[in-house]
C-alpha cells in the first residue's frame, strides 16, 4: 500500500514538473515570438519602399481630392448654365404668350 501511494506521489510530482516545464517553454516561445513580431513590425516601419509607398498614396489621394473639386465645381457651373437658359427661355415664351394672348385680344375686338 506504501508502495502505491509512494508511486502515485512521484507520478504526480512529475507531472506536475512537466507542466512547470512546459508552461515555461510555452511562454518562452511566446516571448520569443512577440519579439520576431516587434523586429519584423520596425522593419517593416523603416523601409524605404514602404515609406515611399506611403507617400504616393497621400499625393494621390491629394490629387484626386483636387480633381474631385474641379469636377464638382465645373458641375455647379453648369448647372448654373442650365438654370440660367432654362429662364431664359421661359421669359420668351411668357413674353411670346403675351404677345400672342394681346393679338388675339386685339383680333376679338376688332371684329
Amino acid at each position: 500500500m506504501r508502495i502505491a501511494i509512494t508511486l502515485t506521489l512521484a507520478a504526480a510530482l512529475a507531472m506536475t514538473a512537466c507542466s512547470r516545464a512546459n508552461q515555461t517553454q510555452i511562454k518562452e516561445g511566446a516571448q520569443a515570438t512577440g519579439a520576431d513580431l516587434q523586429a519584423a513590425a520596425s522593419t517593416i516601419k523603416n523601409d524605404p519602399d514602404i515609406k515611399q509607398a506611403g507617400t504616393a498614396i497621400k499625393e494621390s489621394v491629394v490629387e484626386d481630392s483636387a480633381a474631385i473639386k474641379q469636377a464638382a465645381v465645373a458641375a455647379g457651373d453648369a448647372a448654373k448654365d442650365a438654370a440660367a437658359k432654362t429662364r431664359d427661355a421661359t421669359l420668351l415664351a411668357a413674353d411670346k404668350t403675351r404677345a400672342a394672348a394681346a393679338d388675339a385680344k386685339a383680333d376679338i375686338q376688332g371684329k
